[in-house]
């Protein structure tokens, strides 16, 4: 039976379905942890062990991240990490804003467009380097003479505005202060490049509740569903959209306003 039942969970989840151990001093923990690691061995299958940590205060879990020694590197998507982009993209669902799919064509497509900028973050520490984790694509809104756009700001000036079109992340490093990290390398890029204001955009699509608040919980404001750039709808990339449906939420960050939390994580960049 158990064969068998291994057997149709790998086949629902091909290359990414393991089995996950715990000693937990239940009646034959050892028999089950054996027999499980020798099924595993029988039928090809991951074994991870794991340990169910938990946190009276919120001060031993920040010790914790601070021990993990975390460090991010925040870098433009090339070919060689396009297709670990692209497969990320195409499997991401839970922690997805938008949910939009890409493949490896696309985003070249994309990076080949100075106004866009394409994002590939990973993430490393003291057990090992988990690879990229997170895809960020961001477009700078052009205007009807090809300019960079500007919207004017609270005392009339003008901004320089950075659309996010994607935003997705691997849920294996959920509850580490990721997408805080991802925030503060991005603001950094772009406060690089003279942009004045983020905007994100939510798309509910019956998966991805776990990220409803995303923006709020970094500091973002609502802000009207005019105030969603819109791009040419393209073919190839899934960029555009025609019209944003009721559910969708639009989130305004502004560069000045924002401050970069401490973090328990070191932030590399690469041009």
């Amino acid at each position: 039976a158990a064969d068998e039942l291994l057997d149709y969970w790998m086949g629902v989840f091909p290359d990414r379905f393991y089995l996950e151990l715990q000693r937990t001093s239940r009646v034959n923990d050892e028999e089950h942890l054996h027999a499980a690691v020798a099924l595993g061995i029988r039928k090809g299958c991951p074994v991870v062990a794991t340990n169910d940590v938990r946190f009276i205060r919120r001060e031993d879990f920040e010790a914790y991240l601070r021990g993990l020694e975390m460090r991010l590197t925040l870098a433009p998507i090339d070919a060689r990490s396009r297709p670990r982009a692209a497969q990320l993209i195409g499997r991401s669902n839970q922690f997805n804003l938008t949910t939009r799919r890409i493949d490896a064509a696309g985003l070249a497509a994309i990076e080949a467009d100075p106004a866009r900028h394409c994002f590939a973050i990973r993430l490393a520490d003291v057990f090992g380097d988990a690879g990229i984790i997170s895809v960020v694509i961001t477009r700078e809104v052009a205007g009807p003479d090809g300019s960079p756009a500007r919207a004017t700001g609270r005392a009339g000036a003008t901004e320089r505005i950075w659309a996010i079109d994607l935003w997705l992340m691997s849920c294996r490093v959920l509850n580490r202060r990721v997408e805080q990290a991802v925030l503060k390398a991005l603001a950094g890029r772009a406060r690089a490049r003279g942009i004045d204001r983020l905007v994100g955009l939510y798309l509910p699509s019956g998966r991805n509740a776990l990220v409803a608040g995303h923006y709020a919980r970094l500091g973002f404001t609502p802000c009207p569903a005019e105030a969603w750039p819109h791009a040419a709808p393209s073919p190839s990339d899934g960029s555009g959209i025609p019209a944003l449906p009721e559910e969708a939420t639009v989130w305004s960050l502004a560069l000045a306003d924002y401050t970069p939390p401490l973090l328990p994580i070191r932030i590399d960049e690469t041009a």
